[in-house]
């Protein structure tokens, strides 16, 4: 069975980043274009199967399910390691890498850019539509949600200017973590909707106030 993140040099708690990265790296270094040695081919192809299973969640959760069960001594030939080793993810994780090495090396780094320029894209728009923007969330916790918003920017403020930075940060931390809808986090774009919603809600109860004590007086 072979060591996956031994092959790309990066640790078994390595980011999907991490691991994207080491393989741009050694492509650079081992694809056909730029490497003449005879063990080439199948280094790269070693290195394009690594890369293969490692940046599939999925792929990668299996592996290191199999991993694990081996005990300390997990790369020697156990029934297990075959089995996972001649497996169809390992395949076709091959094929995958037969691919690569076929494609030119600027055609190669290309498609990898895309592909992290699309990850980024997800991102960003998970960050601001949030996690699922399908979900409407109802009048009362658009309300409570604002006011937990003008809590936390209350909280940066204070943090950033020194005062109370000890309780702020921790308390701050607190209420990020709970804007969130039914288990998903709502998105910039929502939780900015919800404070300015909630601010006006505030400014109409205090000139109302005003008004009401001006009549009285």
């Amino acid at each position: 069975m072979r060591d996956y993140y031994a092959i790309l040099g990066v640790p078994p708690n390595a980011s999907e980043a991490e691991i994207k990265a080491a393989f741009h790296q050694l492509v650079k270094v081992w694809h056909p274009d730029v490497r003449r040695r005879p063990d080439a081919h199948e280094r790269f192809i070693e290195i394009g199967e690594a890369y293969e299973i490692l940046v599939d969640p999925v792929r990668r959760s299996e592996y290191d399910r199999v991993r694990a069960a081996t005990g300390p001594a997990w790369t020697a030939r156990t029934s297990r390691g075959r089995e996972y080793a001649s497996s169809e993810t390992v395949n076709e994780a091959r094929r995958r890498a037969e691919q690569y090495y076929n494609t030119s090396i600027d055609d190669l780094l290309d498609e990898l850019l895309k592909a992290v320029t699309h990850a980024a894209v997800v991102v960003g728009r998970a960050t601001w539509f949030g996690e699922d923007d399908r979900c409407p969330m109802p009048f009362g916790a658009r309300l409570w949600m604002g006011f937990k918003g003008i809590l936390l920017i209350t909280m940066v403020v204070l943090a950033l200017t020194g005062i109370l930075a000890p309780v702020s940060i921790p308390f701050g931390i607190l209420i990020f973590r709970s804007l969130s809808h039914k288990g998903r986090f709502v998105g910039l774009e929502t939780f900015s909707a919800c404070v300015f919603q909630a601010l006006g809600i505030i400014l109409a109860l205090l000139l109302a106030i005003l008004a009401l004590l001006y009549a009285m007086a």
